[in-house]
């Protein structure tokens, strides 16, 4: 029978030696980028998203949010957040920018995100060659560089689609290097802890500190939303039955 391990390894890992050269590359397209963004117009929709943007930040303040009967959920809010309260840093650093200019800005940073992730999958792929005519009619294309900027919902779902590959991928070079014991079978709960526990201490210490405050952040988020969810609708109800004396 074949060993599933071998369809994981069909995806070659990901060649690191140019990643360098994108960053300094996208850091100067950015600084350029940055500099066009207060000629872009408001996009159609985008002040309906903005609206909501600001409706689920302070619904999130008020600890309601997901609760409220009527308000459009379906498109994310999430993304929307994250535009609003970015929009108001960019407004309070860059004097004579405006809110739309500091949702641009958001877009433009997520969408020089995506092309790192691009790089990154089709040098997987392709060969070195290949990858970099990839990004660069990435990020020279007309159509992408206008959407770049104005469009809130479409190149934030490419973004996180290409991250999300490319944090999976990164996810199976780890789990699939020498160490692990693979031979046909799953790798047993011990060996994996063995390697946890010898990949951490390899680690530097400041990379140890940033994993540590990625985990208590995702384990906060994660509470606050199972509280969110479920603890306090279920609490309310609780309560509501309980006050109509029909607990």
């Amino acid at each position: 029978m074949n060993n599933p391990a071998n369809y994981i390894r069909l995806s070659r890992s990901a060649d690191y030696t140019h990643h360098k050269y994108v960053v300094v590359l996208l850091i100067a397209i950015g600084l350029l980028g940055f500099t066009f963004i207060p000629n872009f117009g408001e996009s159609v929709d985008e002040w309906h998203n903005a609206y909501y943007g600001e409706l689920f930040l302070n619904l999130y303040d008020r600890g309601t949010l997901f609760q409220n009967p009527g308000v459009e959920y379906y498109n994310g809010p999430f993304y929307f957040m994250v535009m609003t309260a970015s929009s108001h840093f960019f407004q309070n650093i860059i004097p004579g920018w405006m809110a739309t200019d500091g949702r641009h800005a958001t877009n433009f940073i997520f969408f020089l995100i995506g092309a790192f992730c691009l790089f990154n999958l089709t040098t997987r792929l392709m060969s070195r060659r290949a990858a970099w005519i990839a990004l660069l009619l990435y990020l020279s294309q007309p159509l992408l560089i206008g959407h770049a900027f104005i469009n809130q919902k479409d190149t934030p779902l490419m973004v996180f689609f290409l991250l999300s590959l490319t944090l999976g991928w990164r996810a199976i070079d780890l789990w699939s290097r020498p160490g692990l014991e693979r031979s046909g079978m799953k790798a047993s709960w011990s060996s994996i802890q063995r390697e946890l526990s010898v990949d951490w201490a390899q680690k530097r210490r400041t990379s140890r500190i940033v994993l540590t405050l990625i985990v208590i952040v995702s384990l906060a988020i994660l509470i606050d939303l199972w509280a969110e969810l479920w603890l306090y609708p279920s609490v309310q109800g609780i309560l509501r039955t309980a006050y109509k004396g029909m607990a």
